[in-house]
């Protein structure tokens, strides 16, 4: 089995009186199947290390907890650590639906009256192991119904999985649709004129012309090509010193490649620093490839347009098709783009699209941001879309689980209004 299997196995948290432990250990080869199938995985205080903290380890490991067995005798009922401690967290869990709480009957004990007497015991008949003719019987009986709860825990987490699933992609939709509705209108006022509106609206993608960028190597790349250069040159005299010199401008005039600003999406860069002067129109980029992601997603969902990587440009403009193209390679590292200090930073770590998953793109007013500094990130983009867009409440973690399934281009813009 797979890692991945391991992470889905429930886990089981044995809770038994240290005079048990035999009974414990045996009921534990019974179950072996069960681990050996990474079905389940078991926990009993034998597996606290030297020099841990030995409640702590027990706490966090019933808050791990998926099933909890309560191996019960009267060594386990009179025991004030498991009775104050372990079943009273153990069933906390139980009763707020964590967890699921299973009494395996160890010895003959007036149990019923207990806080666990409600729940449905285990083996058969909530009959005591120790008073069965085959104890390996008795626990084949206990392991059956242990199988059974395990699989209609692992049915109800799928549901859970799918459910949530269903939710994310809901509240998606309706998110994509309030950034387009947000940003895509471009708002017009000038002197009133008779006849005309003094204010009017066009869309972004109607009216806007992608921007050619220059990659610019940098003040670093510059030194280390003069230091490499220098190092190079030795006692070559005058001429060697211009044939170095013609060398270096070469090379940095190759560093600095124009191209369209739509092929930024295709870099193989985590991070892409954007410079320009202010009204040279970054923060209308940022907006115009928000926009036009969240128009893709909802169109690829209708079935309007084919997958990203043949999907129909027609409304962009013509160096804006790559948009619409692979976007496979939106990977990691830095290049600076030329212009002076007005700053944009297209954070795009950890993206991994396909044709089938474009990111969700997450546009960052970092000004605004700024007014709020100990709210996170995803915390601040959940409040801008709920209150500023006017979207739907989105589920819990909603911005996390794009995040961290690296399906997410984050646009910061105005780097330089806060620096």
């Amino acid at each position: 089995m797979n890692s991945e299997a391991t992470e889905n196995a429930i886990e089981v948290f044995f809770s038994y009186a240290p005079k048990d432990e035999a009974l414990r250990d045996q009921l534990a080869e019974h179950l072996s199947l069960l681990k050996q199938q990474k079905v389940i995985t078991a926990w009993s205080d034998r597996q606290i290390g030297a020099g841990t903290e030995r409640m702590q380890a027990i706490e966090a490991a019933l808050n791990r907890a998926d099933i909890i067995l309560l191996l019960v005798s009267a060594a386990f009922l009179a025991s004030e650590h498991h009775w104050d401690n372990e079943m009273e967290q153990a069933m906390a869990r139980h009763e707020a639906g964590e967890a699921c709480v299973i009494p395996v009957i160890l010895r003959p004990v007036d149990w019923q009256h207990a806080p666990f007497g409600k729940l449905q015991a285990c083996p058969k008949g909530a009959k005591a192991i120790t008073t069965w003719a085959n104890l390996d019987e008795a626990f084949t009986d206990v392991a059956r119904s242990i199988r059974q709860a395990v699989e209609r825990l692992r049915e109800t987490r799928q549901q859970a999985v799918q459910q949530r699933e269903i939710a994310l992609v809901a509240a998606r939709d309706d998110y994509c649709r309030q950034l387009v509705n947000w940003f895509d209108d471009v708002k017009f006022a000038g002197v009133a004129v008779p006849g005309q509106d003094v204010e009017r609206a066009e869309r972004l993608a109607q009216i806007f012309v992608m921007p050619d960028v220059e990659e610019d190597g940098g003040q670093r790349s510059r030194l280390a090509l003069e230091r490499s250069l220098f190092e190079e040159q030795g006692e070559q005299g005058r001429q060697g010193e211009l044939l170095q010199e013609q060398r270096l401008r070469a090379q940095l005039e190759r560093s600095g490649r124009k191209f369209s600003a739509q092929q930024l999406l295709n870099q193989h860069q985590k991070k892409i620093v954007l410079l320009g002067a202010p009204g040279s129109g970054k923060t209308t980029l940022m907006s115009f490839f928000a926009v036009t992601l969240a128009e893709q997603q909802g169109a690829e969902r209708q079935g309007a347009i084919a997958p990203a990587s043949d999907a129909s440009t027609e409304g962009l403009p013509a160096d804006a098709k790559g948009l619409s193209g692979d976007t496979k390679g939106l990977r990691p590292n830095t290049i600076a783009l030329s212009g002076n200090t007005k700053g944009l930073l297209v954070d795009t770590e950890g993206l991994q699209t396909d044709v089938d998953a474009l990111p969700l793109p997450i546009l960052i007013r970092i000004r605004d941001w700024a007014r709020t500094p100990d709210v996170t990130l995803p915390e601040y983009a959940r409040q801008f879309a709920e209150t500023t867009m006017s979207c739907k409440p989105l589920p819990k973690g909603f911005f996390e689980h794009w995040l961290n399934n690296g399906r997410a281009l984050i646009l910061l813009d105005g780097l330089d209004e806060v620096a």
